[in-house]
């Protein structure tokens, strides 16, 4: 196992335009393309990787309609349908970033399910208190066709940190998130 302590701040992980408090840019957002798996991990590497999952998980939370309902005895809001009109087209959509396993872990996470031939989420909870744009990488160690990442990601302005573990995995040739650590900060 190969093991290297970046320092590099995580200056472009804001993914939370979506979630209130956090921060958002009005900027707009550089594509990031495939990463093919012959890519080095190296900190810029990481960074878009990083980048992608969060871009990709924020991306289902902005599908949210204000259409509700109450599905399983859960209150719900409809995904759009012009944007997302199957399972099959969410989970296409997320496995751009992310592996199999990780797009499973996003949707369950997001409390995404289907109910009369449409596609509904648990509703968005504001306030994700994490900075992702101070965040630091503070070790990547290869393992396989993978790699554990670690983050140090400050917790708002408490003084506080949280420290995420990142897996990344080879799929389809490419680069791809392997875990979900894009959820609420105290899920954890």
């Amino acid at each position: 196992m190969k093991r290297f302590s970046p320092s590099l701040p995580l200056a472009a992980l804001l993914f939370c335009t979506a979630l209130a408090g956090c921060g958002g840019s009005s900027k707009k957002q550089e594509p990031i393309g495939e990463i093919p798996a012959t890519s080095t991990l190296d900190n810029d590497t990481v960074r878009k990787l990083l980048i992608k999952g969060a871009r990709a998980y924020a991306g289902v939370l902005e599908m949210a309609t204000q259409e509700k309902s109450i599905v399983k005895g859960k209150p719900v809001v409809r995904l759009d349908p012009k944007r997302v009109p199957t399972m099959g087209a969410l989970r296409s959509y997320l496995l751009a970033a992310f592996t199999d396993r990780a797009a499973d872990s996003v949707l369950f996470d997001l409390g995404v399910v289907e109910d009369g031939g449409k596609l509904w989420l648990a509703p968005p909870e504001p306030g994700d208190i994490r900075s992702y744009d101070e965040s630091e990488i503070v070790g990547v160690e290869a393992e396989g066709n993978g790699a554990i990442v670690d983050v140090e990601i400050p917790l708002g302005d408490s003084g506080q940190t949280d420290e995420l573990r990142l897996l990344l995995a080879q799929a389809g040739g490419n680069w791809r998130v392997d875990s979900n650590p894009y959820g609420a900060a105290e899920e954890q």
